[in-house]
């Protein structure tokens, strides 16, 4: 059977209503890939590098403190300037937020498109999924649970 162009209508036509809700959750949530050790993010001015290795991000040759079994795919995240880095990290089935070096979590799930960062490095945010509802991890804080999140991350605006 083809599949049609859009994932979500291919939910909307096959799947019972009940069904939808999850799947459609499912699609949003991060894979479980992790990026491969070796893996290397380089910061906007160059100046900053990230290495993955062994279940730990290696910034400017120095380990991260947090070990965990994975990096997400979605990889390291800078900001504009450099100063700050944030990723997310896996430990079982359980998702951590990493930035600049201090660990939040577990979450049962985060977003696709991983952390955000805003332009000046004043904001952090990640879309994630915490007792079964959406949220949005802001700078240390989840805002208050949402039925869904559109699919992408939070731009934010100049600071």
């Amino acid at each position: 059977m083809k599949r049609p162009a859009t994932p979500l209508h291919f939910v909307r036509t096959t799947l019972r209503a009940g069904v939808v809700a999850a799947t459609a959750l499912l699609q949003a949530c991060m894979s479980i890939l992790h990026a491969p050790d070796g893996a290397t993010y380089t910061s906007a001015d160059r100046a900053r590098t990230a290495l993955v290795q062994n279940g730990r991000v290696v910034v400017d040759g120095r380990p991260e403190p947090p070990q965990f079994d994975g990096i997400s795919n979605v990889g390291v995240k800078f900001s504009r300037d450099g100063r700050r880095v944030a990723y997310v990290g896996m430990r079982g089935s359980q998702r951590y937020l990493v930035v600049d070096g201090r660990e939040f979590g577990p979450f049962e799930s985060v977003s696709k498109a991983g952390v955000s960062i805003s332009p000046a490095g004043r904001h952090v945010a990640l879309p994630l999924v915490n007792g079964g509802r959406w949220h949005l991890w802001l700078n240390g804080e989840l805002t208050r649970p949402f039925d869904g999140i559109a699919i992408g991350h939070p731009v934010f605006s100049d600071d």
